[in-house]
Order: structure tokens, then C-alpha cells, then sequence
């Protein structure tokens, strides 16, 4: 869920809200805790939804960051 909310406030509100970065780092920490107690984390299916938001948290904090130079 913090996924499609961290996509919907870029959308809505640019990189430049102020909740993006909070958002972002809620999302990486959250899914740090989700695998560590996801009993079934090596589920093909669950290691590619992990990767993926990790991606996108990836490159939204990177597209941040670009902004900020």
C-alpha cells in the first residue's frame, strides 16, 4: 500500500512534496520489516513484487536527489 501511495503523491503532488522523502524511506523500511517476517519471502511471485518496489523506491529517491543538484 505505501507503494502505490509514494506513486500517487509523485503523481500528484511532483518530486517536489514534501512527503515524497518520507514516503520513500517508510516504503524502504517497511519492506526491510515485511521480508524479514514473510514467512513465504522466497515465493517467486513475492521476491519480484519485493524487487519491484524496491525499484521504485530506488528510482524515485534517485530522481530526488538529481533534482536537489
Amino acid at each position: 500500500a505505501k507503494s502505490f501511495d509514494l506513486i500517487s503523491t509523485v503523481v500528484k503532488d511532483g518530486l517536489d512534496g514534501q512527503n515524497v522523502r518520507y514516503l520513500s524511506q517508510s516504503l524502504a523500511q517497511e519492506r526491510v520489516l515485511a521480508m524479514k517476517l514473510d514467512v513465504n519471502s522466497s515465493d517467486p511471485l513475492r521476491e519480484m513484487m519485493y524487487c519491484l518496489i524496491g525499484s521504485v523506491g530506488s528510482m524515485i529517491e534517485e530522481m530526488i536527489e538529481r533534482r536537489e543538484m
